[in-house]
């Protein structure tokens, strides 16, 4: 019985040893922690994430020289609050800067640059010159890398330029083109690459921000 005892407790030992050193061999990994797929209801991403500004601004307009801004209470309710007071341009388009601030234009001549904030304030910063008179609206505006980036169409040719936020001055960006005929809007991504909507042909276009040249992604499938 003692013999068994010792023989047990000497295999366990052993054992433990050949274990601490088989251990040992290998250094301590310092790998990425083992990825954890996690699925979360739409309503717990949105709800875990408050933010006061999370919220939509829109411009009613019953004409060219009258209208109103707006905004939502928050990214989940379409019901609309009227801020500031009325206006009276036609804003061709909005760009967002910062979490509360916002450029926009009356599109039509004479053209003008207004700063904008979720409390209703609005500013006539500068009338904007510079925009060629072949093509007579600016139809787009995205503030990307510190630019203000616009399009300018007269439906029938299009063109890119910047418009400096300091003087309302636009620096036009490659030449009028036919290709997109009517662009609509203009949008950047987190990288910086332009896209513009066409209207008359419904298509969606990538442009080149140095050189102004429009290529053509592919067909939207709806009518713009």
């Amino acid at each position: 019985m003692q013999k068994t005892k010792l023989f047990l407790l000497s295999f366990f030992m052993m054992s433990f040893a050949f274990t601490t050193v088989i251990a040992q061999d290998y250094p301590t990994s310092t790998g990425p922690a083992p990825y954890i797929e996690r699925y979360e209801p739409i309503s717990q991403v949105f709800t875990s994430l408050p933010d006061p500004n999370s919220r939509s601004l829109v411009y009613i307009n019953s004409g060219l020289t009258a209208g109103q801004l707006n905004k939502t209470a928050n990214m989940t309710s379409c019901a609309l609050t009227a801020v500031g007071a009325p206006i009276s341009y036609f804003p061709g388009a909005m760009a967002r800067v910062s979490a509360n601030r916002f450029f926009t234009v009356h599109q039509l001549s004479p053209y003008q640059l207004y700063a904008v904030d979720t409390l209703g304030n609005q500013v006539l910063k500068f009338n904007v010159t510079g925009v060629p008179g072949t093509l007579n609206s600016i139809t787009g505006i995205t503030w990307s890398q510190g630019q203000l980036i616009a399009i300018f169409t007269s439906c029938s040719q299009s063109q890119i330029g910047t418009i400096d936020t300091t003087t309302g001055t636009v620096t036009l960006i490659g030449s009028p083109t036919s290709t997109p005929a009517c662009a609509i809007s203009v949008n950047a991504n987190p990288a910086g690459t332009l896209f513009a909507i066409d209207i008359a042909s419904d298509n969606l276009y990538r442009v080149n921000r140095v050189t102004g040249v429009f290529t053509l992604v592919g067909a939207l499938g709806v009518n713009a």
